[in-house]
């Protein structure tokens, strides 16, 4: 359960990542012409998969990270009856 969570939220996150970029970038590529919009395009989109990467990159340690604390942190839990 836990891969496939961990797939889900880095896949989501990177995605709105890549399309937040995309958007930032959007006007600039409205307002130009020729060559230089084809470059200021694909400009755009290394932009949002180079973000997307980082971000997924990031997200998943930050999994990892929780996991972890939460399973130390069951183990030192006592339960008294």
């Amino acid at each position: 359960m836990l891969p496939f969570a961990k797939t889900v939220l880095s896949a989501l996150t990177s995605l709105g990542t890549g399309m937040i970029v995309s958007r930032w970038t959007a006007p600039a590529v409205k307002n130009s012409a020729g060559l230089t919009k084809a470059l200021l395009w694909f400009g755009s989109v290394g932009m949002g998969i180079a973000a997307s990467a980082v971000v997924e990159r990031e997200v998943k340690k930050q999994f990892d990270n929780t996991v972890a604390a939460v399973k130390e942190a069951a183990n030192h839990i006592e339960i008294e009856d």
